[in-house]
């Protein structure tokens, strides 16, 4: 059985490096595939990449904090899961927590590294083996046997690793976006049927979060103007929209607005006649 180990940057690759040399150990039928080592000299490296993925469903994705947006990984992880629900792609993250993890690798129940998770996952590699399983005892007594190696490597490499300010910094877009449409709905659900308030995407909801930002990073929340100002946006940067998504879009500016800068919210129905 083939177990592929994705990585990406360093410490990711270290860390794979570890598993690379202790899960054959725990689980003696099982090969590891990764790259540095399962590549031959004068072999085309892409082309086995692709050849092991379109062949292997499952696979550990060593997630670190320097890591976790890079577009090879999803890519890995999206050609491993191939959509087929008895694949296993198990994200493993190292030296963080996962308010970290974001994109679509969120959805594949990634684990924090620790003891539990890792004897987790050697528990789905040898529940996936067939008839080559090996049993349970003897599996968690091979492992505990292994595990302080284990430990120890990794820490080894987690205490010489630094991460910058920005690769550690937990990014609270969707989170603050969502109380605030959150907020809207309920101020919709108490006031005229004329506040607006439609139904954004997850990626829509971030673009308008960040015109709020760069908004009010560049304009007096306090300036008498204020109002006719962010019509003005809403009717230049939305010119295509429908008028109940402008409505939205100008309610959720004002909401901002209210709740960043506790000033007062009006309804949109003030502006009906004033937005394109």
């Amino acid at each position: 059985m083939e177990v592929f180990l994705s990585w990406s940057k360093k410490p990711s690759q270290q860390y794979a490096e570890v598993f690379h040399k202790f899960l054959p150990i725990a689980l003696q039928h099982v090969n590891t595939f990764m790259s540095t080592h399962s590549i031959e000299k004068g072999d085309n490296g892409t082309s086995k990449i692709f050849d092991t993925l379109s062949e292997t469903g499952v696979g550990i994705l060593f997630l670190t904090p320097n890591n976790i947006q890079e577009s090879w990984l999803n890519f890995e992880a999206g050609a491993l899961y191939k959509g087929v629900r008895k694949n296993r792609v198990m994200p493993l993250l190292f030296d963080g927590d996962k308010d970290l993890l974001k994109g679509p690798i969120t959805n594949l129940q990634a684990g924090i590294y620790n003891k539990e998770e890792v004897f987790s996952i050697f528990e789905v590699i040898n529940n996936m083996s067939s008839s080559e399983k090996i049993d349970p005892e003897r599996l968690k007594s091979s492992f505990d046997l292994i595990w302080p190696k284990i430990e120890k490597e990794v820490m080894d490499v987690s205490k010489n690793t630094e991460y910058s300010n920005e690769e550690l910094e937990v990014d609270n877009t969707e989170l603050k976006f969502q109380q605030i449409l959150d907020e809207l709905q309920k101020l919709k659900s108490n006031n005229s049927k004329s506040f607006e308030v439609q139904k954004f995407s997850e990626e829509d909801s971030r673009q308008l979060y960040k015109v709020c930002e760069e908004f009010f990073s560049n304009h007096e929340p306090t300036d008498p103007k204020i109002d006719s100002i962010i019509i003005d946006v809403v009717n230049n940067k939305f010119k295509k929209a429908k008028l109940n998504d402008k409505l939205s879009v100008y309610n959720i500016m004002k909401f901002y607005q209210h709740n960043v800068y506790s000033k007062e919210l009006e309804p949109s129905e003030n502006t009906s006649g004033i937005i394109e």
